[in-house]
């Protein structure tokens, strides 16, 4: 099988829910050039049936029966029987775009590089929602070149992805030359290995996009059960710290590892409960930090992000777990009067509360009196405003009336005007007879006789 181009090692451990959709998705990738080497790590349930069947319809599976021993040894044991010239290890429960490794294959042969890196994607397997991972890859703590390797970005190389392999892919004479193996730990296995193939590889690519799925909030998984494991992160962290100290490293990959050592305890820590944190404090105080050494690295060499954990780590260092416990009481009795103080001011507020909605129900009742008042108000207003408007077309009736009449005024006055006018000529034209006939009289008295005349004259 020299012909393979990339094997997929996949640990399965009790996933028969879950290893089908993962096979389906490595069996229908585009690169055809693989092998799938699947170690069922002892499982109880079908997992192993399940894997058979698949080794059965495709000869690209091959199913290898382990004892077990956790996904570490798996891993371990998968190496061993694969013959591509990269490899990838995968978990039962993810599965993969269809096109995934045939990308990750062509990165890694076009840049010549020993390790490449691909953007992921969580499912949650409560509600169902994805989103993009995006502590996996963080831009910020990446070179602007690519491909790269950690001589370019010594103080973050440890800091620029996540400690999992399922998301890059490794060429294996690369892991041969630098003795590359999995930690055989419960929990934080994988750390180590990532980190060291990180450290020594000379040409790492990555690719940001979304071509793994990755189950989370799943209640029996190894992640969701570190309290069982709760000394493996410093195993994982000494085992780092002892490659960088054989292989003589700079003052900025330690500055690396001290920053991720000091994050990783911290998050180690706030999952843990009861014994488990009891007993990784303890270790970290009674010699743990000062065999990790990284507090040494001064405090003002790390970045904004990381000093809070510096500090966090240099606290455990100084002050037992009595200590711890003790501020921790007096803590929590100082959050306890601030409660209660927050319950006094709650009591207080709530009764302003009460007396404000009273003083509203209060209000409400006069605003719907008021209301009622308004009501009646437009009622008589509108009535007013009917009334106004029937006197509006009253008057102008009368207007129109008044308008007739002073019609018929001018019309009168006009016809009084004629009527004068014609008295006025009528009166002038009969003064002007009257006139003239008094003459005529006069005259024809100078012909008549006296006599007659004044006979005339008396009638």
């Amino acid at each position: 099988m020299s012909d393979v181009k990339v094997s997929i090692v996949i640990a399965c451990y009790n996933e028969e829910h879950y290893i089908a959709q993962c096979l389906d998705s490595m069996i229908s990738q585009t690169l055809k050039d693989i092998e799938i080497i699947v170690v069922d790590d002892g499982s109880t349930d079908s997992s192993m049936h399940i894997i058979q069947q698949y080794a059965l319809k495709d000869h690209r599976v091959i199913a290898v029966q382990g004892q077990h021993g956790g996904a570490a040894m798996a891993r371990n044991l998968g190496m061993k029987y694969a013959h591509g010239k990269y490899i990838t290890f995968f978990d039962a429960d993810d599965f993969v775009a269809p096109d995934c490794y045939k990308i990750m294959y062509d990165n890694a042969e076009r840049s010549g590089s020993e390790l490449c890196v691909v953007g992921s994607q969580s499912l949650d397997n409560e509600t169902g929602e994805i989103q993009k991972l995006t502590y996996t890859m963080k831009e910020a703590y990446l070179p602007s070149k690519n491909p790269f390797s950690s001589k370019d970005i010594p103080a973050y190389i440890f800091l620029a992805f996540n400690g999992w392999a399922w998301d890059k892919l490794f060429l294996v004479s690369f892991l041969q030359k630098e003795n590359i193996q999995f930690q055989n730990l419960r929990s934080s296995e994988d750390m180590l290995f990532v980190d060291k193939a990180l450290l020594c590889a000379d040409s790492i690519y990555v690719q940001d996009p979304v071509l793994i799925t990755h189950r989370v909030n799943k209640h029996n998984s190894i992640s969701a059960t570190r309290d069982l494991s709760w000394d493996c992160f410093y195993k994982a962290l000494l085992a780092l710290k002892n490659v960088l100290d054989e292989r003589k490293c700079s003052d900025e990959i330690y500055l690396s590892y001290a920053m991720w050592a000091a994050e990783f305890i911290h998050w180690q820590l706030s999952t843990y409960h009861g014994t488990a944190f009891i007993k990784a404090y303890n270790l970290l105080h009674d010699g743990g930090l000062d065999q990790l050494d990284f507090l040494k690295v001064p405090k003002e060499n790390f970045d904004q992000a990381h000093k809070e954990w510096y500090d966090y780590c240099a606290y455990i260092h100084q002050y037992d777990l009595g200590h711890y416990l003790d501020e921790l009481w007096k803590s929590a009795d100082d959050q306890n009067e601030a409660l209660n103080n927050r319950d006094k001011e709650n009591s207080a507020l709530t009764q302003q509360l009460n007396d404000a909605n009273r003083q509203i129900d209060s209000l409400h009742a006069q605003c719907e009196s008021s209301k009622e008042e308004l009501r009646i108000s437009v009622e008589k207003l509108e009535a007013s405003n009917n009334s106004l408007a029937d006197t509006k077309n009253e008057l102008a009736d009368t207007k129109k009336q008044l308008e007739e009449l002073q019609k018929a005024k001018s019309e009168l006055e006009t016809e009084n005007r004629e009527y004068k006018s014609t008295v006025d000529h009528l009166s002038s034209h009969i003064y002007d007879m009257k006139h003239s006939l008094h003459w005529k009289i006069g005259d024809a008295a100078l012909f008549v006789p006296t006599a007659i005349y004044q006979k005339l004259k008396r009638k």
